[in-house]
This record gives structure tokens, C-alpha cells and sequence, in this order.
């Protein structure tokens, strides 16, 4: 199943942080495949989520929800350096992790997943 996010980037000139200015790339779906999302904890600790068990991101005050419906703050969140989108548009797009604000779950896709056969 592929899942259709809200994608916002932080503008070029904006420092990240609280605060910061961001635009909407829209409405995306992620064509790069298992995207793991380095999580570090405030004790030091860092262990890998995957994106898909998330269902919003924020990097502007660390933050996430999975899709069990905990948020967990954690002292830092990193997204890979290359992450592949194809826009609302149809056309596809390289972003940098570091560029990314806040991703968003839009919906589901249940396209491929056919019939269970015996």
C-alpha cells in the first residue's frame, strides 16, 4: 500500500527551528521505497522508524505520531539525504531530507495488493 503525504519544505533562507517559514509542496507520494527516519532520544540513544508507521512528522519541534496514535518527542529527527516524490502534478522530484518541515499522511493507496488466492 502507498500512502499520500502533505509535504512542507522549509523556505531557503529560513532557519530551522520554531518557528520557522515553510511552503507546501502539496500533496505527494513518496516513490523511494522503505525511507527510514533516524530518531534520536535525549539520553543519546538513536534507533531508525520507518516513514510508513508514522503518520505525521514535524521536524520544527521534533515530533511524531505512529499510527497507533502515540506521540513520541524525541531530541532530534533525520530523513535520508535523497528522498524521491511524484508530485500532485505527476511530475517527480528529488528533495533533500534536511529541506523537509513536516510530512503529513494524507490516505492510502490500495493499488497491487490483488486477490489472496489459496
Amino acid at each position: 500500500m502507498s500512502f499520500s503525504y502533505d509535504i512542507e519544505l522549509y523556505l531557503p533562507t529560513a532557519l530551522h527551528g520554531a518557528g520557522s517559514q515553510t511552503e507546501s509542496l502539496g500533496v505527494c507520494k513518496i516513490i523511494t521505497r522503505n525511507v527510514f527516519v533516524t530518531v534520536t532520544e535525549h539520553n543519546g540513544d538513536a534507533h531508525l522508524v520507518l516513514l510508513d508507521e508514522m503518520t505525521e512528522l514535524d521536524r520544527t519541534q521534533p515530533r511524531y505520531v505512529t499510527v497507533i496514535g502515540k506521540t513520541v518527542f524525541p531530541r532530534r529527527v533525520d530523513l535520508p539525504s535523497k528522498i524521491f516524490v511524484e508530485t500532485a502534478a505527476g511530475q517527480a522530484r528529488a528533495i533533500n531530507g534536511d529541506q523537509i518541515a513536516r510530512i503529513v499522511r494524507q490516505g492510502g493507496d490500495s493499488r497491487g495488493t490483488g486477490r489472496i488466492s489459496f
